[in-house]
C-alpha cells in the first residue's frame, strides 16, 4: 500500500470502525488501526459477545391515517405494523411530544444477535468502504481495493471469523516477505 494512502487510511479507520460498530449496536472499548505496506490491521478491545436487546417505541402515521373509523387498521396502519415486525393488535394510540394529535405507536423488541454472526458482513462492508484514491480490480472479481488482497486474518476471541472477501478466506496466519 503506498505510504501516502496508508497514512490517511490509518488516521480515518478507527472512526469508520467505531461508526460501523455503533450502527450494529456492538459495544466496545478501544479501536486501534495499524499498518505497513503489506498489511492493514484493526484491533478492537473489549468487543461485546452480543448486541444488547433493543426495546423502543416507534412512531408511525397519525391515528386518522392508521385507523379506520371502526377501529381496524387501514393499509397505512398495516404497513406500519409489518415494517416494524409487530402484530397489528400491538399498535397503540399516543400523543407524541413535539407533534399535534394522536399517532400510531408500536413497541418493538428486537433480540440482540451474536457478534460472531454479525462480524463477517460488518468486516466485508468495512473493507469495501475504505475510500482509496485509486483502486484496482484483478481477475474476474468485482471487488476493488488499493492492491490485490493476498490473505485475510479475522479473529474474535481467538477463533477465526468465517469471512470471505476479495477471493480470500480468513484464517489466523499472516505472511512476511
Amino acid at each position: 500500500i503506498p505510504a501516502k494512502m496508508l497514512a490517511k487510511t490509518l488516521a480515518d479507520l478507527p472512526a469508520a470502525v467505531t461508526a460501523k460498530l455503533a450502527a450494529a449496536r456492538l459495544e466496545h472499548k478501544t479501536v486501534k488501526a495499524l499498518g505497513t505496506p503489506r498489511r492493514l490491521t484493526v484491533i478492537v478491545k473489549g468487543l461485546a459477545e452480543r448486541q444488547p436487546d433493543l426495546r423502543e417505541e416507534v412512531v408511525g402515521p397519525p391515528v386518522s391515517a392508521a385507523f379506520a373509523p371502526d377501529g381496524s387498521l387501514t393499509k397505512a396502519g398495516q404497513g406500519f405494523a409489518a415494517k416494524n415486525g409487530v402484530d397489528a393488535s400491538q399498535i397503540t394510540q399516543k400523543e407524541v411530544p413535539g407533534k399535534k394529535g394522536l399517532y400510531a405507536v408500536a413497541a418493538r423488541h428486537v433480540v440482540g444477535g451474536e457478534t460472531r454472526a454479525l462480524l463477517p458482513e460488518l468486516l466485508r462492508e468495512l473493507a469495501a468502504g475504505i475510500p482509496w484514491p485509486k483502486s484496482q480490480r484483478w481477475g474476474w472479481s468485482e471487488v476493488g481495493f488499493v492492491r490485490p488482497v493476498q490473505w485475510l486474518v479475522a479473529l474474535f476471541g481467538g477463533e477465526v471469523v468465517p469471512l470471505q472477501w476479495a477471493g480470500q478466506t480468513a484464517g489466523r496466519k499472516s505472511r512476511g516477505h
